[in-house]
């Protein structure tokens, strides 16, 4: 269902409403920073706490009725819970649904809107909040005593992991919340490739 937001029927340019802001009032960061023995750790964290993202990855896997895309994808489950105005009588014969009763029990359980466009619509379904919590980056160091590296030529040696993008809290249901931040459509989520998980080791030696 679309929402009229004045007195005219017809769907016009003063049924538009600003729904969300995409770009978000608050972010920031921090980091910890902490050692035991010969052992160190450091973390640094992103977060956003406002801001929303439309999600059109979303919308064209759920709305798109073009023939030529979305290949395997299930559309007579996609079109069971879509909106309809046609029934079936008990003879087996299609008819339009006129009445407004039978009409709201026929759609009481409708997902979506009627399958009628080829380029799906934009609506508030597909609007979900940006905000999230990242660990950027986690390293767990190692150095090596000095009763060990006194032996050798070399002053210090330390073994290091360093993880990147280690985990996401978010309530965003696609990939990345941080999408169309390079981009000039920050907040709009058209199949962006998210931020891919690290993993490097490493040693850093001083003689």
């Amino acid at each position: 269902k679309f929402k009229n937001f004045d007195d005219d029927p017809t769907a016009t340019q003063t049924d538009y409403q600003i729904l969300a802001e995409m770009a978000p009032h608050h972010t920031g960061g921090f980091g910890i920073q902490a050692n035991w023995k010969n052992f160190d750790l450091n973390a640094s964290f992103a977060y956003q706490l406002d801001g929303y993202i439309y999600n059109a990855t979303a919308m064209a896997a759920i709305n798109y009725m073009n023939k030529d895309s979305w290949f395997g994808r299930n559309r007579l489950a996609y079109t069971r819970d879509c909106w309809q105005s046609y029934n079936v009588d008990a003879s087996g014969n299609i008819y339009l649904v006129t009445d407004p009763s039978e009409l709201a029990a026929l759609n009481k359980n409708a997902k979506y809107a009627a399958a009628l466009s080829e380029a799906g619509f934009t609506t508030s379904q597909f609007i979900e909040p940006g905000g999230y919590l990242r660990l950027n980056n986690l390293t767990l160091g190692y150095t090596l005593p000095n009763n060990i590296t006194d032996k050798t030529f070399i002053k210090n040696a330390r073994v290091y992991l360093t993880a990147t993008n280690v985990f996401t809290l978010t309530k965003y249901s696609g990939l990345d919340p941080e999408v169309g931040i390079s981009t000039l459509r920050p907040g709009f989520d058209n199949g962006n490739y998210p931020r891919p998980f690290a993993l490097t080791a490493g040693l850093s030696v001083t003689f």
